[in-house]
């Protein structure tokens, strides 16, 4: 069964909490392990690391858990946020015992985010502890320009001028019954990242001079190559011209699962989770990067840490697509949410019974180009029936129909005023230009002439469909909230069904 949360929280034991400081664009945040601690495992990639106790995580060193982690931004600076939650868990009694003291053991790791909002502000101890306060309320993660991922940024092979706002994400999934991963990133990658789905780009370095809302791509790894193989200029490096945000990088991270494993298996889950880095960055690992993921693990039900590794590194690259999507536009720099605003053209309209036959025709071709595994006929059949049974919205293009919801009452939920999207559907070439946030601020429009709640189904993450990946992040992206699982829909439909739900006010 899938946890509504979605996030690394779902794992039983552990908590997150974070604190920033927008006008400073930094933050913490920080993951606390139950009171006995976690075994802890890291795997650091790229060249520009910045990292506090990871040793102790290896195999052949006497400590074997540690008590928290700490994500921050503010570079080396920042590292000075893991005092303040040491100080928090000494103060609880928390630690590696010692004939004098009870030793936290908490590992860090830090991004660069000094190059936006104010430099001279930092994670500091008091942020430190003001993440653990959060966490102790054992909430859902905060997402997007929270914590470590409030200064975060991607795309910076032109400079920060050309980057898009990165952003702290996270995931998780019950693997098997009683067993769960979860996966906590704050991205703040040089290269750009890609949609799971498509392999497109979701945010990224733009071309010089493109306005903030457009996606302008200059594809950082198509940089590199026109600039013929010249090294970043980075510290006593002769700097290329336009220079590029060098060292002002890193995707830190945190995967955790309520399985047992020892030191060499909790090294192992860290270094396969890394892989979800490589499926959602372009190019990952770098020079200017110092990508790190830890791994923790607290409980006493064994699990194939192949397994958890594959999962992990599932979450991973979903974790990173949520943070992209979660996070606003900060101090100039744009963010992946704004780049869907409509597109030149765009315009919604309702289907009425004049255009009915036509509209079917339309909608027809859409949806042609959902995805490969639809039965073509499928869509034939489905949409004049529901078409005519439901109300539609098409969105259109220059007289050309681009994407469509059907909506109605609900067949399942037959509750006043609740309006159900039954599809949702975007053309292959228009995805990720606004067209289906657009076709939901209309429906949304409508509900609220009364007011009312909206409701939509779609795959949940445990039946493995990876093109819904992104489906769930739209949603999510958009204001919609899990709202509840339907597992008997399995006897029907072969899946299970996650049903999201936005509630609309009414119109003054």
């Amino acid at each position: 069964m899938t946890d509504l949360r979605d996030d690394l929280t779902s794992v039983p034991g552990f908590r997150v909490g974070s604190a920033e400081d927008l006008d400073a664009a930094t933050g913490c945040t920080v993951v606390l392990c139950p009171p006995d601690g976690a075994v802890g495992g890291v795997d650091q990639r790229g060249g520009a690391p910045g990292t506090r106790e990871t040793d102790p995580l290896k195999p052949l060193h006497l400590v074997q858990r540690c008590h928290a982690v700490v994500l921050t931004g503010g570079s080396a600076f920042g590292l000075d946020a893991a005092g303040g939650v040491v100080a928090y868990l000494e103060e609880r009694g928390i630690g590696f015992a010692t004939r004098a003291a009870r030793v936290p053991i908490v590992p860090a790791a830090v991004l660069y985010d000094l190059g936006i909002g104010r430099a001279d502000r930092r994670p500091d101890p008091e942020m430190g502890r003001a993440a653990c306060l959060e966490a102790e309320h054992g909430g859902k993660v905060r997402q997007g320009n929270a914590g470590a991922g409030a200064g975060a940024t991607v795309g910076k092979v032109n400079g920060l001028e050309g980057a898009m706002k990165g952003g702290l994400g996270s995931a998780a999934l019950e693997v098997l019954p009683g067993i769960w991963v979860g996966a906590l990133v704050a991205v703040n990658a040089f290269g750009d990242v890609l949609d799971s789905a498509t392999g497109g780009i979701l945010a990224g370095a733009r071309l010089p001079g493109a306005a903030p809302h457009d996606p302008a791509w200059a594809d950082t790894v198509a940089v590199l190559r026109h600039r013929g193989g010249r090294p970043l200029g980075f510290g006593s490096t002769p700097a290329i011209e336009p220079a590029p945000a060098e060292g002002s990088n890193t995707v830190i991270g945190v995967v955790a699962t309520n399985a047992r494993l020892d030191k060499e298996g909790a090294n192992l889950l860290a270094r396969m989770a890394n892989a979800g880095l490589a499926r959602s960055l372009r190019p990952v690992h770098t020079l200017v990067d110092g990508d790190t993921i830890f791994a923790l693990a607290a409980g006493e039900v064994e699990c194939d840490v192949n397994l958890l590794g594959a999962v992990a590194a599932d979450l991973v690259a979903r974790a990173v697509m949520n943070g992209i999507m979660r996070a606003r536009a900060l101090h100039g720099v744009p963010c992946a949410h704004d780049l869907r605003g409509p597109v030149r053209g765009l315009r919604v309209r309702e289907t009425t019974p004049e255009t009915l036959e036509a509209d079917i025709d339309a909608v027809r071709e859409v949806g042609r180009t959902i995805l490969t595994w639809f039965r073509i006929t499928s869509v034939e059949e489905m949409i004049p029936a529901e078409m005519r049974y439901r109300r539609t919205l098409i969105a259109e293009v220059e007289g050309k129909a681009v994407g469509f919801i059907l909506h109605g009452p609900s067949d399942l939920h037959p509750e006043e005023g609740l309006t159900e999207i039954h599809w949702l559907a975007v053309d292959a070439a228009h995805r990720g230009r606004g067209v289906g946030q657009a076709l939901v601020r209309v429906l949304e429009e409508m509900v609220a002439r009364t007011g009312g709640v909206i409701e939509l189904w779609t795959v949940p993450d445990a039946e493995y469909f990876p093109p819904y990946d992104s489906t769930r992040a739209f949603y999510r992206a958009t204001g919609f909230e899990p709202f509840y699982i339907d597992a008997p829909a399995r006897a029907e439909f072969g899946l299970e069904k996650l049903y999201f739900r936005k509630r609309i006010p009414k119109a003054e």
